[in-house]
């Protein structure tokens, strides 16, 4: 027999597990946007690492997708391109996905990029940090992709110097960016010097969204793709 009170009490129940999963997931992302050194931020990566596709996966998040539908209106199929912070490749998924194979994933996180390498979606991966003098030649990459890493604890604005490096003239970066990490972090400086030098050329900006739906309701995100001049 059909039982209305039963039912309500499922349908609570099925919320109170939502909204304690979303609490936990914030709750993580906290944690990690208050790391205060590279050690630190490493080691919660590491941590979170075997959870982290099936959190994401919960919510609507929306920047690898973005981020890869954008890429590739701008590049063909045999481009090599560096996915920069992959974590654990959400990002090379959707553009190999795309029909992208010349990939090559680094990160911080050893943990992370053992989660990027069992997809098979990257030719090489190596553990390296944003910031720092990267392990790649000059004018290396076709393209270069920041996915989720221009954030409060995360890659700085200064990073970009480096990427430029290993792009080739003429190659595109593009990146997503919280809109409190460009305004109050130094991005929106550093990318108007940058453009300013003419090193980089703006080809295509989404306006401002909602990229971790469920979330971070409140904190928008843009993804802006840069043609790269030197």
């Amino acid at each position: 027999m059909f039982n209305p009170v039963k039912k309500q009490r499922l349908i609570i129940n099925a919320k109170y597990g939502e909204a304690v999963i979303m609490a936990n997931l914030d709750d993580k992302i906290g944690d990690v946007y208050a790391s205060t050194d590279d050690l630190e931020i490493e080691s919660k990566y590491d941590t979170w690492s075997g959870d982290y596709d099936s959190d994401l996966g919960g919510i609507t998040y929306l920047l690898p997708m973005k981020t890869a539908e954008i890429l590739a209106k701008h590049l063909n199929a045999s481009a090599v391109i560096l996915d920069a912070g992959a974590g654990t490749g959400l990002f090379g998924e959707e553009i190999h996905r795309a029909g992208f194979k010349n990939l090559t994933a680094i990160d911080l996180s050893e943990k992370m990029l053992d989660m990027a390498r069992a997809k098979n979606v990257y030719k090489d991966v190596r553990k390296m940090k944003l910031g720092e003098r990267l392990d790649f030649s000059d004018s290396t990459f076709d393209a270069v992709s920041l996915v989720g890493v221009f954030a409060l604890g995360h890659a700085k604005p200064s990073s970009l110097d480096e990427i430029i490096r290993i792009c080739k003239t003429d190659g595109i970066i593009i990146f997503s960016i919280n809109k409190n990490a460009y305004y109050e972090l130094g991005f929106k400086n550093k990318v108007e010097a940058l453009e300013h030098k003419g090193s980089l050329i703006q080809i295509e900006k989404t306006e401002w969204f909602i990229g971790l739906g469920d979330i971070e309701e409140t904190v928008y995100h843009q993804i802006t793709a840069f043609r790269v001049n030197k």
